[in-house]
């Protein structure tokens, strides 16, 4: 016989929210740091920056992870880390043809990503792609935020309310310098 889940509580909703406003601002972090640098247009090996390119690696697994919990409507699965359904939000579908690509060379570090195979779905992403991703995805998460607030009340803890702050300044940032 299957186990019952106990309740959602109103803790529940407030950490699992937060959880994915973290998430925004973690990537939206990243983005910026891509954006700002001087190797965001790809030049010679002399532009290579190892911080970027870390930034790089970890917006492709928050792209990954927002996407799965904005996308799944609270339904458990067993490669998200969806942990709470927000009653009355309804998914956000954002197209990831790249989830391949973020799975292989992200999570990973197949042979097919070493090789970059194309045909294997290990294709690694530009960094103008992997901005313009990232922004299709916090856009989806502004959407998901929006109606939340509308039909879930949802608290801020002083943590929150600074990644949110964080959030805010970033997108500002981007949307000014545009991809």
């Amino acid at each position: 016989m299957k186990k019952k889940s106990p309740p959602v509580t109103k803790r529940d909703i407030n950490g699992g929210f937060r959880r994915i406003l973290y998430d925004a601002m973690v990537l939206s972090a990243s983005l910026r740091y891509i954006r700002e640098s001087r190797s965001y247009r790809r030049g010679g090996a002399s532009r290579v920056d190892g911080y970027v390119e870390a930034q790089t690696t970890n917006a492709l697994i928050q792209i990954r992870s927002m996407i799965d919990f904005l996308g799944c409507h609270g339904q458990i699965r067993g490669d998200t880390m969806t942990i709470v359904q927000f009653f009355g939000c309804s998914k956000q579908s954002i197209a990831f043809p790249e989830r391949d690509a973020a799975n292989k060379y992200a999570a990973h570090k197949s042979w097919d990503a070493v090789s970059k195979d194309a045909n294997a779905g290990a294709r690694q992403l530009s960094k103008r792609e992997i901005i313009e991703l990232g922004m299709r995805v916090l856009d989806g998460f502004d959407r998901f935020r929006t109606e939340c607030m509308k039909e879930t009340k949802i608290t801020h803890n002083r943590h929150a309310k600074r990644y949110e702050e964080i959030l805010q300044e970033n997108m500002s940032e981007l949307k000014r310098l545009g991809a």
